[in-house]
């Protein structure tokens, strides 16, 4: 009897086939958006190869900072931690680029600093184009995300200007790594 009614109004065909239609490509259009705004969170978080950031108000001396956590975390009867790994994240700019503004809000780019001689990094990401930061390139070697770099119209090999309030610095790019998000990874000491 369906079909019988249908074959009577065929505008009812076209018209149930077409919503159909719209609403399946709704549909693959929000998954597509939201599958993809999930992807770029998974690689930005897994990145962090850490549980607990403790970050002080005032600088202090790493070595005191570890200290603490030995002394209160750390313990052969209940070890809560199994490693200690030194890093620092902290908003920077570069000399003559002037970023966009996104829809995600003002524009930054954060510097973070990781032990590049560490088993266990604060930071787990991988260089698609150059190379790591080694001990000899430590002090004047960063590594861009690929949207910064291209952004910035730089390759492994430039020369960039840092900068943070109250100093600058001139580093060399060493390398690129596919990332969703502009930042830069330096050693954590520099």
């Amino acid at each position: 009897q369906a079909l019988s009614t249908l074959s009577l109004k065929k505008s009812r065909l076209i018209f149930t086939v077409t919503s159909l239609t719209i609403a399946v490509g709704s549909f693959m259009g929000v998954y597509a958006v939201f599958d993809s705004l999930t992807t770029g969170l998974d690689t930005f978080f897994n990145t962090f190869n850490i549980d607990i950031g403790v970050f002080p108000n005032e600088g202090r001396n790493p070595d005191e900072l570890v200290s603490i956590l030995e002394k209160h975390f750390k313990t052969e009867e209940n070890p809560i931690i199994d490693t200690i790994e030194p890093g620092f994240q902290l908003q920077v700019e570069f000399a003559d680029y002037e970023p966009t503004i996104s829809i995600g809000g003002p524009p930054g780019i954060f510097a973070y600093g990781y032990d590049i001689t560490s088993s266990e990094p604060a930071f787990n990401f991988t260089i698609d184009k150059g190379e790591s930061i080694t001990p000899e390139t430590a002090a004047t070697g960063l590594i861009l995300s690929d949207t910064l770099a291209a952004d910035m119209g730089v390759e492994v090999g430039d020369r960039l200007t840092l900068e943070v309030p109250g100093n600058s610095a001139e580093f060399t790019v060493v390398g690129i790594s596919e990332f969703p998000i502009s930042q830069v990874w330096i050693d954590w000491r520099t």
